[in-house]
């Protein structure tokens, strides 16, 4: 597929965009203002940032390796978390080893899927998501730092400082706090729940087709995603258009408040419900 820059573009208009915000954040007094400015405006614009991240990691913006990486570096200006080269590493194997345990970081660790089983746990879980996106695949597959890792790292906590001394502590933790809510119990982070959990019996991967496909960049066409990850997201759709055959059939989500509220409150259905394959075949991860 021919790289598509569009990615880059949007990042650097999003990043703009944040420091402007991130200005107008340091100077709101009222405190339940400012949490809501960061819940919404900063959740919603650093998870947009997260979507390209992941785009990128499949090298939709450049054909150099290390230009991707770059630009997903530079989207992380816009959150304040050094993850984006970190997080290419072990989603490559997300797409690699799907569904598969002690390879796929996606999957939740047994210790996740036997704690988090009633509806107040599984309300923390999804409030907690960042962390454990970002710290299980540590404790699953764990890696040796790269270069590149090394060099996210610095330059973001260096960015960091940079706005902490610009702005403040509030502009601070406006961008941080803002990527730590946009990737926890907010609306644009339902995907996370709605891509791989086992709504409908042995269909381990949904799409989307609602309102949230617009900040989400397209992150809903997911089958399609898993079946081509190096089409760009600005393409996805043209590529369901033209293999309709393929995708028009098959089970989707309209609503991520409907995910979410059937993963709260269906004592069935939660952390467990994944589907596991170990040496070619499916097995069912459980509570116990």
């Amino acid at each position: 597929m021919k790289p598509d820059e569009t990615s880059l573009y949007l990042t650097l208009v999003e990043v703009a965009a944040q420091v402007f915000l991130i200005n107008f954040a340091s100077k709101i007094e009222n405190p339940w203002l400012f949490a809501a400015f960061t819940y919404f405006i900063g959740g919603t614009i650093t998870h947009s940032l997260f979507v390209l991240i992941h785009d990128v990691t499949h090298f939709t913006c450049f054909r150099s390796k290390v230009a991707n990486q770059s630009v997903g570096i530079l989207a992380n200006l816009g959150q304040g978390v050094p993850s984006a080269v970190s997080f290419g590493r072990y989603h490559a194997d997300h797409h690699i080893f799907l569904g598969r345990p002690n390879w796929d970081p996606d999957l939740p660790t047994q210790w996740e899927i036997s704690f988090f089983t009633t509806p107040i746990r599984k309300f923390c879980f999804l409030a907690l998501l960042p962390f454990f996106y970002a710290l299980r695949p540590y404790v699953v597959s764990p890696k040796a730092m790269s270069f590149m890792e090394f060099v996210n790292l610095v330059t973001i906590l260096a960015w960091d400082y940079f706005i902490y001394q610009t702005f403040g502590l509030q502009g601070l933790i406006y961008l941080i706090g803002g990527t730590l809510l946009g990737m926890g119990l907010n609306p644009v982070s339902a995907h996370i729940i709605a891509e791989h959990y086992e709504f409908i019996r042995n269909q381990d991967t949904y799409d989307y087709f609602g309102f949230f496909n617009i900040p989400n960049l397209n992150l809903g066409y997911h089958i399609e995603h898993h079946d081509f990850p190096m089409i760009p997201w600005n393409k996805l759709p043209q590529l369901r258009k033209i293999a309709p055959e393929f995708y028009e059939n098959l089970p989707s989500h309209d609503s991520y408040l409907k995910v979410v509220y059937k993963f709260i409150f269906d004592r069935d259905f939660g952390v467990w419900c994944r589907i596991g394959r170990t040496k070619g075949e499916d097995i069912k991860l459980k509570k116990n």
